[in-house]
């Protein structure tokens, strides 16, 4: 989050490399707050640092729990000298009785800054000399506000930790401040209060865009900075903010009512601030799976017809055990060309996985027809949008915006790994659902439709595993998973091999390791499995 000046300030701090999972990092955490009180937690102190990030919310959050004995950060007791520091512009020049400990402020602006970077090139870390595109990438930077703390003991003094919890500023500002936005501010008449509901709306994206501008204005001392994946979207909204709301309910309030733009077919968005650059973005799934998978014809002269979309980061490879009868191939269900996918030697190898299949229950409960009713105020009638949001038509729109475009069976579109059966399609088991907006059939999209969809990407088959860290991994990305010829070529390959979306992603520092827990769902089989559609 970008800071007020008064703050970042007090960012300025030497570096410091430390060796971890055999490799160099320039690692810095600082705690400060306004008044000037800076310790440096180094990394011997530190037992665990918990980072995650994933899809579904814009802010990272985590916690971190340092070594506190004889509660030394806060008494600075140069009894463990080597495990904190205090750079110079903690001490107070109007203060002559010399350093003070950390003193706790215990209203969120106790601040916790993360700058780890991995040395990526040769020297880079010791020299301090990285560039603008590595950072972008491997940079785990990070201005965190302490929403909570507390102490973990031992049997004395001298076994003592403090573990503190914190999220992304930007978050803690959303959750506190009271901003009465309205959309009626943005509309460009001069009779603005003489108008009605429809003509002092805007669309949602902009209204969203427009309240974090008002949250995080000038005068506080932000600049926020949006990216050009900024979906406007498919609809406009009268909104004003009840009295009781804060920053953060009324952009609840304006995501749930928001559906992409036409190109996007009125899909579901997701809102990220990135990590690095800062930027709020606004991007629809749908815009998100093209850049997964490529079938192009600028590599035939290679032999190629596809390869992986900028989206694709990474692919990983099953460790499985070689059978030495087998002496069948595996088909490929990843790109043949792999473009920028980077694969890191035994970071990329996965020796354990989760794989979950969807659940039934999930299936039954969430992936069925939402018969959206609505009532028009003005004309005092009732309105049943069901054709549009069936579980027939979710699922054609689900193949087309997260499963057409990825890899199939000899070069065609793969299958959607959704099922029906009769309860579902004969609508014996739908989910009712009201709502008080009548102005747009396309908003309504995102109390029906859009709910199956976001259920069906979200509740679907899903891998999870555990591998050495490696910090450009993000959620949004995608990853591919392959394995070698080690066993025969058989269905569940179909099912388990191929492209994932990654959900979330979990940067767990502990001691002198670093490790990555990994979320990510896949929404096809390579091939057709031929479930049979006619059963109960």
């Amino acid at each position: 989050m970008s800071l007020p000046s008064t703050i970042t300030s007090i960012q300025s701090h030497d570096d410091q490399v430390v060796q971890i999972n055999d490799m160099l990092y320039f690692y810095n955490i600082l705690l400060f707050n306004p008044d000037m009180d800076m310790v440096r937690i180094k990394q011997a102190a530190i037992k665990t640092l918990f980072l995650e990030d994933a899809i579904h919310s814009f802010y990272h959050k985590g916690y971190l729990i340092y070594d506190n004995r004889y509660d030394t950060v806060e008494s600075l007791n140069t009894l463990q000298s080597g495990y904190s520091q205090t750079p110079s512009l903690m001490n107070n020049p109007s203060d002559t009785s010399g350093s003070r400990g950390y003193r706790y402020r215990g209203d969120a602006r106790d601040f916790l800054t993360i700058d780890i970077m991995p040395e990526v090139k040769p020297d880079t870390v010791k020299k301090g000399n990285f560039n603008e595109n590595d950072k972008r990438v491997f940079n785990l930077r990070f201005t965190f506000s302490i929403y909570d703390s507390e102490d973990i003991l031992g049997t004395s003094l001298s076994e003592k930790y403090k573990k503190l919890y914190f999220h992304d500023f930007s978050y803690q500002v959303l959750t506190e401040k009271d901003v009465y936005f309205t959309t009626a501010d943005y509309v460009d008449r001069s009779d603005v209060v003489k108008l009605g509901n429809q003509d002092r709306a805007i669309s949602t994206g902009n209204a969203i865009k427009n309240l974090l501008k008002t949250t995080f204005n000038s005068k506080d001392g932000f600049n926020p900075k949006f990216s050009k994946k900024w979906d406007v979207g498919g609809s406009d909204i009268f909104y004003s903010s009840p009295a009781q709301y804060k920053a953060i309910d009324d952009l609840d309030y304006l995501m749930s009512y928001h559906v992409s733009s036409s190109e996007s077919d009125y899909d579901n968005c997701y809102l990220r601030q990135e990590r690095y650059t800062e930027e709020w973005k606004l991007e629809s799934f749908k815009e998100l799976f093209k850049g997964a998978f490529s079938k192009s014809s600028g590599l035939s002269q290679f032999g190629l017809t596809e390869s992986a979309g900028p989206g694709l980061t990474e692919s990983f490879f099953l460790g499985m055990p070689m059978d030495a009868s087998n002496t069948s191939t595996v088909q490929s269900r990843i790109p043949d060309f792999a473009g920028n996918v980077i694969t890191f030697n035994d970071s990329s190898i996965l020796n354990s996985y989760e794989f979950t299949n969807i659940a039934g229950k999930d299936t039954q409960e969430n992936i069925v027809s939402h018969p959206v009713h609505s009532h028009n105020f003005a004309t005092n009638t009732f309105r049943i949008d069901f054709d549009n949001n069936s579980v027939a038509r979710a699922q054609e729109t689900y193949y087309d915006n997260y499963v057409a475009n990825l890899k199939g069976v000899g070069g065609k579109s793969p299958a959607s790994n959704l099922t029906l059966n009769q309860y579902r399609s004969k609508q014996n088991n739908i989910k009712n659902i009201f709502t008080i907006s009548s102005e747009s059939q396309t908003q309504r999209y995102s109390f029906g439709r859009n709910e199956i969809l976001y259920s069906s990407l979200f509740l679907n088959n899903c891998i999870r595993f555990k591998t050495k860290g490696v910090t450009s991994r993000q959620s949004g990305q995608f990853i591919s998973i392959q394995r070698h010829n080690t066993v025969p070529d058989n269905y569940f390959d179909d099912k388990n091999l191929g492209i994932y979306l990654v959900t979330r992603v979990e940067h767990i520092f502990v001691d002198q390791t670093y490790y990555n827990e990994i979320f990510a769902v896949k929404t096809y089989n390579f091939k057709d499995p031929k479930f049979t559609k006619d059963t109960l």
